[in-house]
């Protein structure tokens, strides 16, 4: 899978537990990752894993619109200038 084909996971919670399981097994599996936590552990997993890591809250309006800009970045990579 080329790197501009590759599908984007969106994962919150994802600093820990359940959700850095999540997180790991989907990066395996080719996806592109984009997390957010609360945690500043969020940052270090996604440097780990070759995504991005944003450090908020989903229940927070400026982290929320931060983090949707991230999922539309592969296709403004698309279109041309």
């Amino acid at each position: 899978m080329s790197e501009l084909t590759k599908e984007v996971a969106i994962i919150t919670a994802a600093s820990q537990g359940m959700g850095a399981a999540c997180v790991r097994t989907l990066a395996a599996r080719g996806y592109k990752v984009v997390l957010m936590a609360r945690s500043e552990r969020v940052i270090h997993l996604a440097k780990e894993l070759g995504g991005v890591g944003l450090q908020g809250s989903v229940t927070e309006p400026d982290d929320l619109n931060t983090w949707l800009i991230w999922r539309w970045l592969p296709m403004a990579e698309l279109m041309p200038s």
